[in-house]
């Protein structure tokens, strides 16, 4: 049977257990949000010569200990800003 937490995220890579915990209920993909309309939260990427994107930040959750495993961009192959 498969660990809790896997059935809604078929098609996203097994990210392995938990690095703090051991846990295997990991969720991965959550896409982070904000609680204010303060502007986008994510990295910035050149989509022109004068506009800027951004690239939202997902990350993997451990359900056990609620540690963040990782955070990731879906599109890694971005002409990011530096």
């Amino acid at each position: 049977m498969d660990s809790p937490g896997t059935q809604a995220n078929a098609g996203l890579p097994d990210i392995g257990p938990c690095p703090h915990c051991g846990s295997r209920d990991v969720i991965p993909g959550l896409k982070l949000n904000q609680q204010a309309e303060v502007g986008r939260i994510g990295l910035p990427y050149k989509t022109g010569v004068l506009f800027v994107g951004t690239e939202p930040l997902l990350a993997d959750l451990c359900r056990a200990c609620g540690s963040v495993v990782r955070l990731f961009v879906a599109d890694p192959n971005r002409n990011w800003v530096k």
